[in-house]
């Protein structure tokens, strides 16, 4: 029995994790329109089918453990209802800009990709965010528009290399209620 994913029209949660798509995804999730949860958890992808951004309602989606090392379409414009992105140890360098789109973003997990040349400022519009994991990233520093996400109450920072220190973002980080910053190599904290 073959199944016809474009005819699962009323779809609104998709479990496809450990999978083997290193060919690719086809186009079918453009068909999938009431889709709110997927799940594509270690599936082998490089990259992501431009079908994508008509994933409007989506609200959760989970990509970790995939190689994205070439870098992330900019897919994630039409995503605007996305609540919750985990793209943990996905061998990112850098963050696209249509990730300041994500506005209704309220969790982002980035542990275990390399940071190392540093952060996009698409951070200052993701004012939602309440949780951010960016441990394990090889951080040398933290863009000034972290100061924007004021409403962050979970950030985990550790194992990154801020050796030179920390800039003074979290002043107004006033709903910070968890903050990890375990080996760091930090040799002073920034006075805010």
């Amino acid at each position: 029995m073959v199944i016809r994913f474009s005819k699962l029209t009323r779809l609104e949660e998709l479990e496809l994790s450990r999978n083997i798509f290193s060919g690719g995804l086809s186009d079918v999730f453009g068909d999938l329109g009431n889709l709110k949860n997927l799940n594509l958890y270690g599936c082998e992808l490089t990259s992501l089918p431009k079908s994508f951004s008509k994933l409007t309602l989506l609200e959760e989606l989970y990509l970790s453990g995939n190689n994205f090392s070439s870098g992330l379409s900019d897919v994630f414009g039409g995503l605007g209802n996305l609540k919750k992105l985990n793209l943990h140890e996905c061998w990112l360098k850098s963050l696209p800009e249509s990730f300041s789109k994500l506005t209704l973003l309220e969790e982002l997990g980035l542990s275990g990709n390399n940071f190392s040349s540093g952060l996009s400022d698409v951070f200052g519009d993701l004012g939602n965010l309440k949780k951010l994991n960016l441990d394990t990233c090889q951080l040398p520093s933290l863009p000034e528009t972290f100061s924007k996400l004021t409403r962050l109450e979970e950030l985990g920072l550790s194992r990154n290399n801020f050796s030179s220190g920390l800039s003074d973002v979290f002043g107004d980080l006033g709903n910070l209620k968890k903050l990890n910053l375990d080996t760091c190599k930090l040799t002073s904290l920034p006075e805010t």
